[in-house]
């Protein structure tokens, strides 16, 4: 016996079962042997073709429906529609030609055996029946405990097979890696776990769960990719920003804690205290991104200490552009901000050095930007991506949202520096366009349209990317992003923080960070929300991992 997990229906219909069996993969309703959303190269191997071609076995199906039913046909055919009946039986005849094929669908008899005598020619046509009749042997007329895919798996198993379908395709393999965002060192929250609040217990607490996320099953009621397996080796850490808390006066939870305080204690539990390893046995990646308060600490912010040059302290931004960008002279917060230390010297050197770089995964480019794709950045990631060939997928990560908040962007007025009446922060390099403030008269934000469409207009050049991941606003959630003018369509995954959460701030029980795992065989990723408080999944999403239509 075997669950169906049919998504919105009681029961999986039979071809998308019969392929769940034969190839190891779900797939939509009325596929047969052949990859979700129908791609043109979507052709899945079948156990019972592996088994042919690895062992050199004789294969056949035998059922008391006709041959070209799904059930049968799913492991000796491939077709987007269990409908076609002709052409599924054309193929099975003519094209995998298994040794032996017994079923029903002889065109003299109807679906209750009685003879008919008029060739009704409903589930093979006249040429592969004609075919049978005169030159093959003998035509013999008228005749939830498990995960479906498990069956597929012991059977393989059992045969000895290498799966072919997740075999390497252009370099690609499976990927696994694990999301987090705005970790927020040098504030306190509510409790977790009775008294812990600040972010070094929290932090704590979170990479126990982790470290562990190896032994983790994955839920097996998604569909998603690997479900209900082992995750096994994590290939990287992503963490898109905010490592320090804003030095400023605000009052609590918010402390004064420098980045030169705070750096190194998210460096003792996120480059010294991970423990994850990858498939071949070595460590686990960190890959980061700067946010809002990494930028602010080392450019400026409108609040005390910051509004003083005497406060600038770049060292979460440097140690990030170091890590990431690895470059020969390492940046020093001192050569930053400068001997004595300067607003301008450090806008100088935050517009010259820029967190834009990326890293190549196992048949997926990671491109990972700080703070937001502005009008500086955006033709860095050009020359990033302009030795990526366009059919491979590319995904973005980076702090801001897509719709990036007004208060980032250049200030429009006067000498276009950061003050108290302005609140512009300059973390964005584009001169905000569409207001001279950044709240209307209602006290809401004003949106940032002209900015946006310029974003939008450049993703059009590069279809290829095909997810966005960010933090600043966070919770679990899976968007798509379709720009001001509707006239794009970008898969958008957000995620939790530890510290600042939407929800997770006042109830700790939500508290999460994505697990992704990647199938670049198939090009498909799923995004799923761990609540590490609780111990258990929560939402997912999973995408097909091809290039944008628009």
């Amino acid at each position: 016996m075997s669950a169906t997990d049919g998504g919105a229906y009681p029961a999986t219909d039979s071809a998308s079962a019969a392929t769940a069996l034969a190839t190891g993969f779900k797939t939509d309703e009325g596929n047969i042997a052949w990859r979700t959303g129908d791609p043109a190269n979507g052709r899945l191997s079948t156990i019972a073709e592996m088994y042919r071609n690895q062992k050199k076995a004789a294969i056949g199906v035998v059922s008391t429906v006709p041959f070209s039913h799904a059930t049968p046909a799913g492991f000796v055919s491939h077709n987007v529609n269990r409908n076609n009946y002709k052409a599924i039986a054309q193929e099975i005849i003519a094209g995998v030609r298994p040794d032996v094929v017994i079923g029903g669908g002889n065109p003299n008899y109807n679906d209750a055996a009685g003879i008919t005598g008029v060739n009704a020619y409903q589930y093979i046509d006249a040429p592969e029946y004609n075919y049978l009749k005169n030159y093959e042997g003998t035509w013999y007329p008228g005749t939830r405990i498990v995960d479906n895919t498990h069956i597929y798996k012991v059977m393989a198993e059992a045969l000895g097979l290498a799966d072919e379908n997740r075999a390497t395709v252009a370099g690609a393999q499976a990927t696994t890696f694990l999301y987090t965002s705005d970790a927020h060192y040098g504030i306190k929250r509510s409790p977790v776990f009775g008294s812990y609040s600040t972010a070094v217990q929290v932090h704590g607490l979170m990479f126990r769960a982790l470290n562990n996320m190896s032994n983790e099953t994955l839920p097996c009621g998604d569909n998603g990719v690997n479900s209900c397996q082992t995750i096994g080796p994590i290939d990287f850490i992503a963490m898109t920003g905010d490592v320090s808390n804003r030095s400023e006066s605000a009052t609590t939870p918010v402390s004064k804690a420098s980045a030169a305080v705070t750096w190194p204690q998210f460096a003792t539990d996120y480059i010294y205290g991970r423990t994850l390893l990858k498939g071949n046995g070595a460590l686990s990646d960190l890959f980061l991104t700067p946010g809002n308060h990494d930028v602010s600490n080392a450019i400026g912010y409108y609040k005390s200490p910051l509004n003083s040059a005497a406060g600038l302290d770049a060292t979460s931004y440097v140690n990030i552009y170091n890590l990431m960008m690895q470059p020969a002279t390492p940046l020093t917060n001192a050569a930053f901000v400068g001997a004595a230390p300067s607003f301008a010297t450090a806008a100088s050197s935050y517009a010259a050095n820029r967190v834009v770089t990326s890293r190549d995964v196992n048949g997926v480019h990671l491109v990972f930007v700080g703070m937001w794709p502005d009008a500086l950045t955006r033709p860095l990631i050009d020359a990033n991506l302009s030795s990526v060939p366009a059919t491979t997928p590319v995904i973005l990560f980076t702090h801001d949202q897509p719709n990036a908040e007004s208060k980032h962007f250049t200030n429009p007025n006067g000498a276009r520096d950061i003050n108290a009446t302005d609140k512009f922060e300059n973390l964005l390099s584009d001169i905000f366009a569409d207001a001279a403030t950044i709240n209307d008269l209602s006290g809401n934000p004003i949106a940032s349209v002209i900015e946006q469409q310029a974003f939008a207009n450049w993703l059009k050049t590069h279809k290829n990317i095909v997810a966005y991941f960010h933090g600043n606003d966070n919770a679990f959630e899976a968007y798509t992003y379709t720009g001001p003018s509707n006239d794009i369509s970008l898969p958008v995954f957000r995620v939790d923080s530890p510290m600042k959460g939407n929800v997770s701030a006042t109830d700790p029980t939500k508290l999460s960070y994505s697990v992704i795992t990647i199938d670049a065989a198939i090009r498909n990723m799923t995004v799923r929300e761990y609540l590490w408080q609780q111990k258990k999944w929560g939402a997912s999403s999973t995408i097909f991992l091809a290039a944008r239509s628009n």
